[in-house]
């Protein structure tokens, strides 16, 4: 079994962001479908932080790379594109020799 971060955009307007959350949760389904652990902080770290209170987020963002750093592989889903946030993610987890995995923005194949 396999543990891979989940890396998909969070923030935008509160219709975008509602588009966010279940594209992450969509990826986040098709991990454990497939037989494997997904961690995907932004359905979670921002239910218990306040993204928009800068301390706040960057704790969050902090708590995020350490469990970045003890996955298998990052998939990145680019349906929405890829934020700032996104990118500093993706560099950690280079930075790191973890596997980056793209979604493609047509959704096909990713496992």
């Amino acid at each position: 079994m396999n543990t891979y971060y989940v890396c998909s955009r969070y923030r935008g307007t509160n219709k975008q962001m509602l588009e966010h959350i279940e594209y992450a949760k969509e990826l986040t389904r098709k991990i454990l479908l497939n037989g494997d652990s997904a961690i995907t902080p932004h359905l979670y770290i921002t239910n218990c932080l306040d993204d928009s209170a800068p301390k706040e987020r960057n704790l969050g963002l902090s708590s995020a790379i350490v469990l970045l750093q003890k996955c298998d592989a990052v998939i990145v889903g680019q349906r929405f594109g890829i934020s700032e946030g996104m990118d500093a993610e993706i560099k950690e987890a280079e930075k790191h020799g973890i596997p980056v995995i793209y979604w493609d923005k047509a959704d096909k194949g990713m496992l």
